[in-house]
């Protein structure tokens, strides 16, 4: 009996090191999936937030460029009323009377403001103000 007991347990002892020789690349395997994994959803959130810093730049590229548009289209039309107004042309022909120099600034000024945002807007109302172009309400009664 005691010869019976010695041949039940080495089939259990062979399965028992069949088991543990075959988990050591079963948990590399796992190791190795779940690595995986875990870095392809680093990367999907990396790759998420670098277009959000894209979209996030070329929004405020454009912004700016179209800042910069406005600046320019205002600070050409206050440079080209400025000159009618208060500077000596020497080509005088261009203006014949008043009424088509004060028309020609009406027509820029109706040009000028279409292609403005209403900040802008805004200035361009202010800057007729101060230059007597149109009445202020607030002084008139």
């Amino acid at each position: 009996m005691p010869g019976d007991t010695k041949n039940i347990c080495h089939p259990c002892i062979l399965w028992i090191k069949l088991i543990l020789s075959a988990s050591i690349p079963l948990l590399i395997t796992v190791f190795t999936v779940v690595t995986y994994i875990q870095q392809k959803d680093i990367s999907e959130r990396n790759r998420q937030q670098d277009l959000q810093i894209a979209n996030l730049t070329r929004e405020e590229d454009q912004r700016l460029a179209n800042e910069l548009h406005y600046q320019n289209i205002f600070q050409n039309y206050i440079d080209d009323v400025t000159n009618i107004l208060y500077k000596d042309h020497p080509n005088e022909a261009m203006f014949i009377t008043e009424e088509k120099r004060f028309f020609y600034i009406g027509r820029k000024t109706i040009i000028t403001s279409r292609q403005l945002n209403s900040d802008y807007r805004k200035q361009l109302l202010s800057f007729l103000i101060v230059t007597q172009l149109v009445p202020n309400s607030k002084k008139s009664n």
